[in-house]
């Protein structure tokens, strides 16, 4: 694993190995929490975290990802202005591999944690002549805990977003619509089995797992997958 203060390599963890040299592996950027200020025109406090995505292409990394969980107030004007300063930073970032927001799982008004939410963050980017080089990256865990059905999930967001390049399968400790992003190994938390392997086969694209635990319980999640269809 490498490390920075912006992001971190996961390996695509279904095949058991990164390939040589980190082929399929994944970067993810730092959370922009701290990173969205109050005024609408100043987006250049982005380019930090999506300067990632340079490193990410120099390590080559397949994607760069984007957790979405800043809490923008309940006024769809705030989302618009927020997600509006997004795209522009999109547009001024060299994407040099595909760059993947992610759902989050806390924040009443996060940006990416609703349906709706996701779909104003969505409109925002399209208007964007990146856009095409912008995917998405669904978290099983996040979902859950963000108040997003199982059963509904992906048909949901595809048709919002036209995509899903990623998935984090990750069980949750705590109930539905909690807010609480806390993952837990597989069968082990609070999504049922069959909705929970469903939604990662719907989506129909590479998976990381990101639970706790070392080699033994790693190896017991991928063995879940493996029993359910996956990988």
């Amino acid at each position: 694993m490498v490390a920075d203060e912006y992001f971190w390599l996961r390996v695509k963890v279904l095949e058991g190995e990164a390939p040589a040299p980190f082929g399929d592996a994944f970067a993810a950027m730092r959370d922009l929490r701290s990173d969205l200020s109050s005024d609408p025109t100043a987006w250049e406090d982005l380019e930090v975290p999506l300067g990632a995505v340079h490193r990410a292409s120099e390590l080559y990394a397949a994607y760069a990802d984007l957790p979405l969980s800043k809490d923008v107030g309940g006024k769809p004007v705030a989302l618009r202005s927020k997600a509006q300063r997004l795209a522009k930073a999109i547009e001024a970032t060299e994407l040099k591999v595909p760059l993947l927001i992610e759902n989050t799982a806390g924040g009443d008004n996060a940006m990416a944690r609703r349906l709706d939410r996701i779909a104003g963050v969505w409109e925002a980017i399209s208007q964007s002549d990146k856009a095409g080089n912008v995917g998405f990256c669904l978290d099983t865990c996040h979902a859950w805990a963000g108040g997003i059905d199982l059963g509904t999930a992906v048909e949901q967001i595809k048709a919002i977003t036209g995509r899903i390049d990623l998935v984090h399968a990750n069980d949750s400790r705590d109930g539905f619509d909690s807010g609480a992003d806390r993952h837990a190994n597989f069968g082990a938390g609070q999504l049922p089995p069959d909705d929970f392997a469903a939604v990662v086969k719907a989506a129909g694209s590479p998976v990381v797992c990101e639970t706790p635990g070392g080699v033994e319980e790693h190896q017991a999640d991928l063995d879940w997958l493996r029993a359910h269809g996956i990988g």
